[in-house]
């Protein structure tokens, strides 16, 4: 168990590392939700950085055009990090929907909320071309582990300086942090559509995860011959290989030719 010393210790650290990575461009742009994984990215980069180098964006699918509705957790975000003249909020709703008119379908769920995840990446990108600025990422170890994030959506970034922190370490930094309590008591949600939430797509809470990867890095430390894997963790790895394709580069064919053979 990490003491509060220890998380002052670990914000320092990703704090040094945020302005050392940004040294060379004018701060960094990141997506606000509302969630604590992008509440203490957002967090940290602003204490890294400073409130004028962060650009935020809440990037809500709506059907409510003008004006699209703040939540109460991003609206609470907002107000904590003092970040009201560097805040911008899109709606990626046209956007999205002029991809389902492309091929004449209706999106599965599935399908609509990658497009959500990518429709986002492009508006963080223009920003962040037009500014100069880095594309600060919101992933955790845990969802990095088991491949819960988009290919090209929320998965494409920058930099990603909470990575190396397990979710629950990061419900115990934001409280270090003084996040506002109602972002983290909140549900995690990717917010990909009505009603859905981590803990119900993945099948497993983020603290049972945590404890599983634990045991898991044990184990690979240890002779474990003929030790049976029980089935929660056989889960977590069937998650990871199954998306081991969005941890890496696409792959090409190694060719080689000798001239005359």
């Amino acid at each position: 168990m990490i003491s509060a010393e220890g998380y002052k210790f670990i914000a320092d650290q990703i704090q040094e590392w945020i302005a050392e990575k940004c040294k060379n461009f004018n701060g960094g742009v990141i997506g606000i939700s509302g969630g604590i994984d992008s509440a203490v990215s957002a967090a940290l980069a602003v204490r890294a950085l400073g409130t004028d180098k962060v650009l935020a964006l809440s990037m809500p699918y709506s059907k409510i055009k003008i004006p699209v509705p703040l939540d109460k957790y991003t609206d609470a975000m907002i107000k904590y990090l003092n970040l009201e003249s560097t805040f911008k909020i899109i709606n990626i709703f046209d956007a999205v929907k002029s991809f389902e008119f492309c091929d004449g379908n209706s999106s599965d769920k599935i399908t609509l909320g990658n497009t959500m995840a990518r429709a986002r990446m492009i508006l963080l990108y223009r920003h962040a071309n037009r500014l100069n600025k880095l594309v600060i990422g919101t992933t955790n170890r845990t969802e990095a582990i088991i491949g819960y994030y988009t290919k090209w959506g929320d998965g494409a970034v920058d930099i990603e300086p909470i990575e190396a922190l397990h979710k629950t370490e990061v419900w115990e930094l934001a409280k270090y942090l003084g996040i506002p309590q109602i972002v983290i008591d909140r549900a995690p949600s990717a917010e990909l559509w009505e009603g859905q939430t981590d803990d119900g797509e993945i099948g497993l809470t983020y603290k049972e995860l945590d404890e599983i990867m634990v045991r898991l890095d044990e184990y690979a430390l240890k002779d474990t011959k003929g030790f049976e894997i029980p089935e929660n963790a056989k889960k977590v790895l069937l998650m990871s290989n199954k998306n081991h394709h969005k941890k890496v580069m696409p792959d090409y064919p190694r060719l080689w030719y000798i001239d005359g053979e």
